[in-house]
């Protein structure tokens, strides 16, 4: 993606509960550890206020965390309609004002926003319908960076395409388009012209052994979803785990993909639940946080490059994935076979845009493990010990 003012924009995101607690209180809370609990809760579900959570989420302050917000409107999100009729829609103006509020803490904290406007088959292109989603952009659209037609729908395409052709036609700002369909279909992804990028949901089914293959895991679902045959940029709406939302392998299982998502031209936007009991999404906790750090300071001046073969000399123990443009080259290396002790002695023949310093980076901590000056050309470069995952950048 790139911003009005030309740099480069990577999406890394999140989406989670919006709502009003305790109910009539005018104030959102959102779920976070280190929180505090509210009656009627479990007491492992903690709430904060929003300066807290997005101090911790946020992409303000000198923090590089999570830079978008998915707002899924009537998605564990409280509802800015009321009804929608012929003889005149009735908008819920407390809602709309708890809104307000939130998109300018999304803001407030160097966040940009996709804005869900339906919630699953609900996608109303009726005079009416299309009146709700001109209030939603007359009140929201100068906050709304990706606007999202509808979340989990089995709607037609051609509602889905009137819905996206109107945003289209009135959005002043010209914001690209998306919608999100219900697992029922077969491939979830279908691609309608009117769509501007597919936004596909993925909640992986946890089980021993599965963060040896997270990476695979990502690039085969991003083949499913419309890589090849759409053209067009894929932005997970949800990802998360299936059957929990939380074990010790997550946040691993978390890093990969991320990095992974990134080199095969996608990027993830998690669902986050703080609930330890959640029979899915993803807790994004301090060590969470703490890897997304590292991948944003990484990510978020990268520009917009093209996928680069590497030769490894040991494929048999190490995956890696490259992306390359006129000025910059990365990479980003799995040695999936062993998570506990380093790898090491692996070597990688590689296509250098330009002569530069490559540094080594560990996806974990953001250590550097390594810097070496390279030429332009084919180069073979010796990868540092490392144990997981290690990243490389030229530039």
């Amino acid at each position: 993606w790139i911003n009005d003012n030309g740099t480069p924009f990577n999406p890394i995101g999140i989406g989670d509960c919006v709502l009003e607690f305790p109910r009539g209180g005018g104030v959102i809370r959102m779920t976070m550890d280190g929180g505090f609990p509210l009656p009627g809760f479990s007491p492992t579900t903690l709430f904060v206020e929003l300066d807290t959570y997005f101090s911790a989420y946020g992409n303000g302050s000198g923090n590089l965390r999570f830079n978008t917000f998915r707002w899924s409107v009537r998605n564990c999100s409280f509802d800015l309609k009321d009804s929608l009729s012929p003889s005149g829609n009735i908008y819920n103006d407390r809602n709309g004002i708890l809104g307000d509020t939130f998109v300018q803490k999304v803001k407030q904290y160097g966040m940009k926003l996709q804005l869900v406007l339906f919630n699953n088959s609900t996608t109303d292109v009726s005079p009416e319908g299309l009146r709700y989603i001109q209030y939603c952009m007359d009140r929201y659209g100068a906050f709304v960076d990706f606007w999202e037609v509808t979340n989990e729908s089995s709607d037609p395409d051609d509602i889905i395409t009137a819905a996206a052709n109107y945003i289209k036609a009135n959005d002043p700002y010209g914001h690209p388009v998306s919608s999100s369909f219900t697992y029922a279909w077969n491939p979830q992804v279908h691609d309608i012209p009117a769509l501007d990028f597919t936004s596909p949901h993925l909640y992986e089914v946890t089980y021993p052994g599965n963060e040896f293959i997270a990476d695979t895991i990502i690039v085969n679902r991003i083949l499913e979803d419309g890589k090849k045959t759409f053209n067009k940029p894929i932005q997970y709406g949800e990802w998360g785990n299936y059957g929990l939302n939380n074990d010790p392998l997550s946040s691993l299982r978390m890093r990969l993909t991320a990095w992974t998502a990134f080199f095969n031209e996608a990027s993830l936007i998690f669902w986050n639940t703080t609930d330890p009991g959640y029979i899915a999404n993803i807790y994004l906790g301090p060590e969470e946080r703490g890897y997304i750090q590292v991948f944003q300071s990484y990510i978020k001046d990268f520009p917009a490059a093209q996928p680069s073969v590497i030769t490894l000399n040991n494929p048999n123990l190490v995956r890696g994935y490259a992306l390359r443009s006129p000025n910059i080259y990365g990479a980003y290396f799995h040695a999936y076979t062993n998570h506990t002790t380093p790898t090491s002695n692996i070597t990688i023949t590689i296509d250098v845009p330009k002569t530069g310093t490559a540094i080594w980076v560990n996806p974990s901590t953001g250590a550097v493990l390594g810097t070496q000056n390279v030429s332009a050309g084919i180069q073979t470069l010796n990868i540092p010990p490392f144990l997981i995952d290690v990243a490389l950048k030229i530039d």
